[in-house]
Parts: structure tokens; C-alpha cells; sequence
């Protein structure tokens, strides 16, 4: 048995924030992670990296901004989807550091040559590719061959079982495992077990009632992991990491909508309202700081790479340029107070600076709105998408989203539903928040054009 901490980094999607029982009064149930929760340093104003998944993901997986990466948007149709071959992951930080590195769940990042996954520093890899879209009909590539599913065994208890026999396989060795569950992403698919625990709630729209039948899915076998921690001796110096790449979706699709309250946060999946960006972040390491508290201050995810790393003992080449911060002390010590600066950009095709844009900088936060059209796709990318027509590849465009609206400012501490627009009554702050978004916008897409041209990786 290793000295050095494991890692399992446990990742939902489209979990929103207030999909908790134990913070939502009960909606739904979620042992597990209720018992994770009581157990972990919740950080309570935990971000992802962007309101989609794809983005959201690149920054975690390597520590900066997604535009630097070249990973942008969802759609692989654009080439927005793939983290660029220049970038390093975690996943080769830690391998070279003796990790072995483990992937099971959804790969967003490239799914062609050197964007695999096996390519981006991952040793055993078996994803799911998530343009089939289904729980049961789905294939699951292990190492670079195709595993049909049975037709029975449902996606995320399949993914499951799987993390638990990579942890039964490598618990001598340190290991770093990212499990990416693809629940409580569509289609809204759940188990006759678990949906008949919600099947007569009249509280509940149907979405709803499959959205948390999804999630307890999910939830048992979260609770399997932690139980095998604990018979393996792996517990305590295992670091346990539980969020979610954004915040819920709320698109109606055959009627059928998963959009929930959400615990009142303004906007969703798609905006950069915290609805759309703030999620569930826990971290539990009892061997490496004090758990069961909680943590105030602002974590983003490009934080995570530079703090596991130095949790891990794990060396970063001083070459590369980390957009996140080492949190550790701040997770070791309650003491700490920090206030980061940290932006958040999305629309899709080419970003467009100014569209659903923010900054925070302490507890303010800015917001340029949407504009329309900002999720705009041709009915050729959307046949595509349907598996209507074939993929075909094309460069990403500009959309003509004319002008940026007026800015919104909040006080997330005071305010954090994202209801008093502050911005008249705080006019040179708005102004020096706008100058350090629009320097932002230089910043990284200068470094997004040159990954643009990063289309091979060299292995």
C-alpha cells in the first residue's frame, strides 16, 4: 500500500448545486452523499470552469482557463471540444509522477488520435462517448476496444462496478482515477427501482422525478466506492473529491423538462449565473486536513490541478501557465481567507468577449448578459448532433451577436440569488471590473487562436 495519497475525483453532470438532500430539505434522497458530505471540507462556493461541459472540464484537467485550451464549447462538429495537443493535463503530471492514472465515465475533450484520452496521459481508460445517448443502448471503449452494453445493465452501475474494480486492481500502487459519471444528463433515463420511489409525488414534475432517480443511481454507487475504501484500508489517505461540471439543464425535450429550483440561484446550465456555474465541491482526505467543515472562499476549477498536485507530492514543469492557485493551505487551515479573481465566458461557436461573460473579484461579482442567438446552432449542426447526418467537421465561426448589453453587478455575499443589480449605484467599480474582463478576453484568446492550430499531438 502506497504512502503517497490516492486520488478519486468523482465527477456528475448537470448536477445542480441544490440536488443534495441533506442542503435541499429532503427533495430527493441522496444517502451517500449526504454521509460524504457530513465527512468532506464542503466548499460551499465551488465553480466549474463554464457553464457546459466540455469547457468545464478542460479546466479542470489542466489547471487553465478553458479558451486557453481550445476548448471552448460542446458540439465536436466545430473542433470546440478537444483540449489542445501543446496543453498537459493532470493526468500527465501525475503519471510522470508514478501515478498510475486511471479514466472511467465521459471524455468530452477529443475524441479522435491524440485527443484521446489514452493520449492525454491516462494508462487505462474506459469511457463513454456520449453521442449515443442512452442508459441501456450504449458501448463502452476499454482501452481502445469497443464494449457493447448488454441492454440491461444500466450506464452508471456499469461505470460503477468498473471504478470499483480499478480500485481493487491498483490499491498497492498510488493512483489517480477520475470517474465521470454522465448522470443526470440526458436523456432522462432512470431505473424502474429508483423512479418508484418518486412515481406518486405530486410535488414533483416528471423530469424531476427521473432527474433524482438518476442521481440515486449514482448515489449508491458512490456509497459502494466509500464502503470499499473502507474495507481496502484506502480511506483515509484516499482524496475524495465529489462536484459537478455545471449547474442543471432545463431543456424541454419531448415535453419533458429536468428544470428544477435549484435552491433559488439564478440561471442554469448555459448561463454564468451561479445556477449555471456554482456546484457541489467536497473534499474529504482525513489523513492530509480536518474534515467536516466548510470552506467559504471562492474555488474554481482550474484550483484543483495545483492543489492536488502539491497534496500529491506532484512536480509541475514551471513552463507551464496554471490560471488556478495551490488551495492547500486554505484546505488545511481555517484560518486563511482568500478572495481570487476568476472569469467565466460562454456562447457557442468562436467566444464572443462580453456575452454571457462574468468576473468575480471578492464577493462582487459582474455579468454582461446573453445575447440572442448566443446558443445558436444551424438545423445541420442540430441533424448532426440527432445522429440525422454524418459528423462533418468544420472551423468554428463567428456569430453576429451585435453589441454587449448593459453589466450587472451583485454582492454574492449579500445578494447571492443574483437579484439587486447593483451596477448604477456602483459605477467605477462596474467600470474597473469591465477593464479587467475585456483584459482577460485579450489574454486568453490570443492563447485560443494558437491552440486553434494544435490539431496533432506528438506522442
Amino acid at each position: 500500500m502506497s504512502t503517497r495519497p490516492n486520488v478519486i475525483f468523482i465527477m456528475a453532470d448537470d448536477m445542480g448545486y441544490g440536488d443534495l438532500s441533506v442542503i435541499n430539505q429532503g427533495i430527493n434522497h441522496t444517502p451517500a452523499l449526504n454521509d460524504l458530505y457530513r465527512q468532506s471540507l464542503r466548499l460551499s462556493q465551488g465553480y466549474a470552469a463554464s457553464c457546459v461541459c466540455a469547457p468545464s472540464r478542460a479546466g479542470f484537467l489542466t489547471g487553465r482557463y478553458p479558451h486557453r485550451t481550445g476548448c471552448t464549447c460542446l458540439n465536436e462538429i466545430h473542433g470546440l471540444n478537444h483540449i489542445a495537443a501543446r496543453e498537459t493535463t493532470i493526468a500527465d503530471l501525475f503519471g510522470a509522477s508514478g501515478y498510475h492514472t486511471g479514466l472511467i465515465g465521459k471524455w468530452h475533450c477529443g475524441h479522435d488520435g491524440g485527443f484521446r484520452p489514452e493520449n492525454r496521459g491516462f494508462s487505462h481508460v474506459e469511457t463513454y462517448h456520449p453521442q449515443g445517448m442512452d442508459y441501456w443502448k450504449y458501448t463502452i471503449d476499454h482501452n481502445g476496444t469497443p464494449e457493447k452494453a448488454d441492454g440491461k445493465t444500466y450506464l452508471t452501475d456499469n461505470l460503477t462496478e468498473r471504478a470499483l474494480r480499478y480500485i481493487s486492481n491498483h490499491q498497492s500502487e498510488p493512483f489517480f482515477l477520475h470517474l465521470a459519471y454522465y448522470a443526470p444528463h440526458r436523456p432522462l433515463q432512470a431505473s424502474d427501482e429508483k423512479l418508484a420511489k418518486y412515481k406518486d409525488r405530486d410535488d414533483l414534475t416528471e423530469g424531476q422525478k427521473r432527474v433524482y432517480a438518476m442521481i440515486e443511481s449514482m448515489d449508491d454507487g458512490i456509497g459502494r466506492i466509500m464502503n470499499l475504501l473502507h474495507e481496502t484500508g484506502l480511506e483515509n489517505n484516499t482524496i475524495v473529491i465529489f462536484t459537478s461540471d455545471n449547474g442543471p439543464d432545463n431543456l424541454e425535450v419531448d415535453g419533458i423538462s429536468p428544470a428544477r429550483e435549484n435552491l433559488g440561484l439564478r440561471g442554469c446550465k448555459y448561463s454564468v449565473h451561479d445556477g449555471g456555474i456554482r456546484v457541489p465541491a467536497m473534499v474529504r482526505w482525513p489523513d492530509g486536513m480536518l474534515c467536516d467543515r466548510d470552506n467559504h472562499d471562492l474555488f474554481h476549477f482550474t484550483d484543483f490541478l495545483p492543489t492536488l498536485a502539491t497534496a500529491c507530492g506532484v512536480s509541475i514543469p514551471q513552463a507551464i501557465r496554471l490560471d488556478g492557485e495551490n488551495r492547500l493551505p486554505v484546505w488545511q487551515d481555517d484560518a486563511l481567507n482568500v478572495k481570487p479573481i476568476r472569469f467565466w465566458q460562454w456562447n457557442r461557436h468562436y467566444p464572443y468577449p462580453n456575452c454571457n461573460a462574468a468576473m468575480r473579484d471578492g464577493d462582487w461579482k459582474l455579468v454582461y448578459p446573453k445575447l440572442t442567438g448566443y446558443n445558436q446552432m444551424s438545423q445541420a449542426n442540430i441533424d448532426m448532433i440527432l445522429g440525422k447526418r454524418p459528423y462533418e467537421a468544420t472551423r468554428p465561426q463567428m456569430l453576429e451577436l451585435g453589441q454587449p448589453g448593459k453589466p450587472m453587478l451583485f454582492n454574492i455575499k449579500d445578494d447571492p440569488f443574483e437579484k439587486n443589480d447593483l451596477s448604477l449605484a456602483n459605477l467605477q467599480r462596474v467600470g474597473q471590473m469591465t477593464s479587467s474582463l475585456n483584459d482577460w478576453c485579450r489574454d486568453v484568446m490570443g492563447d485560443f487562436k494558437q491552440s486553434l492550430n494544435s490539431t496533432k499531438r506528438n506522442n
